[in-house]
């Protein structure tokens, strides 16, 4: 029987977690290392390395799209760690991440004090601009409107934007619009709640675009350089790996989860080739 070879990378706070299948057979192969929080990615080689040694498999052998997951967004958020992120959103609705939702974590606690919002209120920019609840735009972002948050948000230096706008669940465009501006003139990367969160709810779907946004510049990269280059350099590009920051515009839903899930996916969907 031939061997079907499949590779699962797990990137903890202390451990990165490394799993090889094999589909054909179902064995399973695991090594641990420790996590380099300068690099994470030399991690990711070491474990590869070693688990690819100790199975005899060559970088070449793993044919399928290999699976990622981390703990290291999670680990960001949680510490404050993230990087300089601004938000766009419908003129008015500046101070949603402030006013939240009547949720509380400990209802009984009169006292209770919410940490701070991933970006704050003066890296928050608004734009003229309206979509109703039907999905139909009453109002397009003017030039003038994308020109002033394009030179505001340059100003504050920021390193990725999200934009969540009014109803834009229901229909996108006014938030795709401004994205492609932003993503043009500011060259940094750009989210939508749209795409990142597509719910009803405005504290909701925004404090997860925001989210996202204040994480992502911190691991653009990594989906980039780590589909490359995890299996060693004689792993070529192949349809169903992502080798673009695409992959890291929903970092906040897509990277942070934990060692099983690598594995189960690994096992359950065979990592089919696509």
């Amino acid at each position: 029987m031939t061997a079907d070879w499949r590779l699962a990378v797990d990137i903890g706070g202390t451990f990165t977690d490394v799993v090889l299948v094999d589909a054909s057979s179902g064995d399973v192969i695991v090594d641990k290392t420790l996590t380099t929080p300068s690099n994470p990615l030399d991690g990711v080689r070491t474990g590869v390395g070693n688990l690819l040694a100790r199975a005899g498999v060559r970088p070449a052998d793993v044919t399928a799209p290999i699976v990622h997951a981390t703990t290291l967004i999670t680990n960001a958020l949680i510490e404050g760690k993230t990087g300089r992120a601004g938000l766009v959103t419908t003129a008015g609705f500046g101070d949603t991440l402030l006013i939240r939702d009547e949720h509380r974590y400990d209802m009984y606690d009169l006292q209770i004090e919410f940490p701070p919002p991933p970006i704050p209120r003066g890296r928050t920019v608004e734009i003229v601009e309206r979509t109703n609840a039907s999905g139909h735009v009453f109002v397009e972002p003017s030039p003038e409107q994308l020109a002033a948050i394009t030179e505001q948000l340059r100003s504050m230096d920021v390193e990725s934007v999200g934009v969540c706008l009014l109803n834009a669940y229901v229909n996108a465009t006014n938030e795709r619009t401004i994205a492609d501006h932003l993503e043009r003139e500011l060259g940094v990367p750009v989210c939508i709640s749209a795409d990142v969160s597509p719910q009803i709810r405005e504290y909701r779907r925004m404090v997860t675009t925001a989210c996202n946004a204040a994480t992502m510049c911190r691991c653009a990269g990594l989906r980039v350089e780590g589909g490359r280059n995890a299996c060693g350099d004689d792993h070529e590009e192949r349809p169903g790996v992502a080798y673009c920051d695409a992959g890291a515009r929903f970092v906040a839903v897509g990277f942070d989860t934990a060692m099983l899930a690598a594995a189960t996916s690994a096992l359950r969907d065979g990592l089919a080739d696509r």
